[in-house]
């Protein structure tokens, strides 16, 4: 894990604590092949090229901060759990 320190704009001190694993990537994966879904179906889904998506899981390509609301929708999980701070679905 690594931590970035930062201040709001505001002045308050925060800390955010993020894993290098790349969490975000080995999670839609999961999630997909758990509903039984080819990355075709995924991406026409979301509406994009299945290309674009297969970028995405494998790291290759960043997630835009949209297309991982609209998989977490999708999915029905938090962010939280996407970006693989919580184990749980729905924290």
């Amino acid at each position: 894990m690594s931590t970035i320190n930062y201040c709001t704009p505001n002045g308050v001190q925060c800390q955010y604590i993020y894993k290098e694993d790349n969490a975000l990537y080995k999670r839609i994966r999961d999630l997909r092949e758990d509903a039984d879904l080819s990355q075709r179906q995924i991406s026409e889904i979301i509406n994009m090229h299945k290309t674009t998506y297969a970028r995405y899981e494998t790291g290759e390509r960043e997630i835009p901060f949209n297309i991982a609301i609209l998989l977490a929708q999708y999915y029905k999980v938090s962010l939280n759990y996407l970006a693989g701070l919580t184990h749980n679905k729905n924290d």
